[in-house]
């Protein structure tokens, strides 16, 4: 497959495009999974297949990229710089801390698209001449110059603020069907998986804090710029939190800080133009059957027997006794999915419904 990739990358393009024509695509699609991983394969199935032009497939790796890869980033210096953080965000690949088998598969196979586009052998290996090459692409080493970090970091907010916008634009589904409505939610929330990382990026501030200033403007616009941006950009800290320049410490976490309820309102917002945040959700009427949630409601977890610590977020699916959920704010203020008992859920607000403008219950 390495040969017939690097020799013609549309030809592979053409056999997904087989693929997609109903009968015998899984004779296509198998011997492709075989061959290149899932993840190449759904990859390559998302791609615009009519762009038979388009560079060779990421299907071109080295067999031992991901291994290769996991050693050089797991060495220590880099380990102390969040380096696989800086290149994943940099490839545009989910910015991750395990060291799964998934994650290095994938992060290989876009090091090979990105050497694709830049000239360079399809190997998915970060060696010497590719680290060279996207340091002047605009990748912070390690021992790069403040302005080199300052730049990378500008980069990153300048994709992010370009990709924000279009899911945005994408996701507003107002006076659509309750369906389509329900889908966009989902389609939203997911897209925002694997962009926010409270690790510090090289410049100070966490990735995808711009998306979590959205998040505030959306879901809870009553929170001023001036009370919530300084914590929202910093590494590691959370909206709220101030720096003490003459103490030189920062005041802990209070008000709003803990997102996880906001980033699901503002995604049903965006997409429905109703509903928002003020410490639990507003403008829907709550249920406590959880076994009855849709996909795209905001569901509660049950943290804590006492209250003292809530967790919102929102409906993917509900199949038997488990519930798959779409999570914001997670370890290092990620994004993620995961899929648990619905016996963890207490209740459920139903965002079709209407409450009149508030929510009961606490």
């Amino acid at each position: 497959m390495r040969d017939h990739a690097s020799a013609n990358g549309s030809a592979a393009v053409e056999e997904v495009r087989e693929a997609t024509r109903g009968a015998g695509a899984e004779a296509v699609v198998l011997p492709l999974q075989r061959s290149a991983g899932n993840a190449a394969v759904a990859r390559l199935l998302a791609r615009d297949v009519a762009d038979v032009d388009s560079p060779p497939t990421a299907f071109d790796i080295e067999t031992g990229a991901p291994g290769f890869n996991e050693k050089f980033l797991k060495r220590n210096e880099n380990l102390t710089i969040g380096f696989q953080q800086r290149v994943q965000a940099f490839v545009g690949a989910p910015i991750v801390v395990s060291w799964t088998p998934a994650t290095l598969q994938d992060l290989a196979f876009r090091v090979s698209e990105w050497q694709a586009t830049h000239g360079l052998e399809m190997t998915g290996k970060l060696d010497q001449s590719t680290l060279g090459a996207m340091s002047d692409a605009g990748l912070a080493l390690k021992g790069a110059s403040p302005k080199a970090a300052k730049e990378f970091g500008a980069k990153l907010d300048e994709r992010d603020a370009s990709d924000l916008a279009r899911e945005k634009s994408g996701a507003q589904q107002a006076g659509k069907s309750e369906a389509e409505q329900r889908a966009a939610i989902c389609k939203l929330a997911e897209q925002q998986v694997g962009r926010v990382h409270s690790s510090d990026r090289g410049d100070g501030r966490k990735y995808g804090w711009l998306r979590i200033h959205d998040y505030y403007k959306v879901a809870l616009p009553t929170y001023n710029d001036p009370e919530l941006l300084e914590g929202i950009k910093a590494a590691s800290k959370y909206p709220g939190q101030k720096y003490d320049a003459v103490a030189k410490t920062w005041s802990p976490k209070g008000g709003a800080w803990s997102w996880c309820g906001i980033f699901a309102m503002w995604a049903v917002r965006t997409v429905t133009g109703r509903g928002a945040w003020e410490t639990q959700p507003i403008g829907f009427t709550h249920q406590a059957d959880v076994a009855s949630a849709k996909p795209g409601d905001i569901i509660h977890r049950i943290d804590d027997p006492n209250n003292q610590l809530n967790h919102h977020c929102l409906v993917r699916l509900v199949e038997g006794d488990k519930v798959t959920t779409i999570n914001g704010n997670g370890d290092y203020q990620q994004n993620h999915v995961r899929t648990e008992p619905l016996a963890k859920y207490d209740r459920y607000w139903d965002v079709m419904s209407n409450s009149g403008g508030t929510a009961g219950g606490a």
